[in-house]
């Protein structure tokens, strides 16, 4: 038996993909397909290029050495354990989601 609320929701649910299903899709596709194409980019490159690229831009950012060295032996460490597929997919998320937030936050 389902609760009142539950219904309504369902309905709430109904409604906005009727109405609106044509913006969520091309939201989805839109956000897919940046996602896909940073996710290839990441996963598609060499990690010790990626390693080196980080390190340039760690040291770009923080004008130090110490917080570079230690990006990078955490990376390698990622590396080294084998889950560097993970970590790629994981950093993906975390890029467009940032992108996502910015965006909405300077709006």
């Amino acid at each position: 038996m389902a609760s009142e609320v539950g219904i309504l929701a369902e309905q709430a649910i109904d409604w906005i993909e009727i109405y609106f299903g044509w913006l969520l899709d091309a939201i989805r596709e839109f956000l897919g397909w940046g996602a896909d194409s940073i996710g290839d980019f990441l996963l598609g490159i060499d990690p010790a290029w990626f390693l080196l690229l980080v390190f340039i831009i760690s040291i770009l950012i923080t004008k130090r050495l110490i917080l570079p060295i230690l990006v990078v032996i955490g990376f390698y460490f990622i590396q080294w354990m084998g889950y560097w597929q993970s970590a790629m997919i994981t950093l993906d998320m975390v890029l467009v989601s940032t992108v996502i937030a910015v965006a909405i936050g300077i709006r």
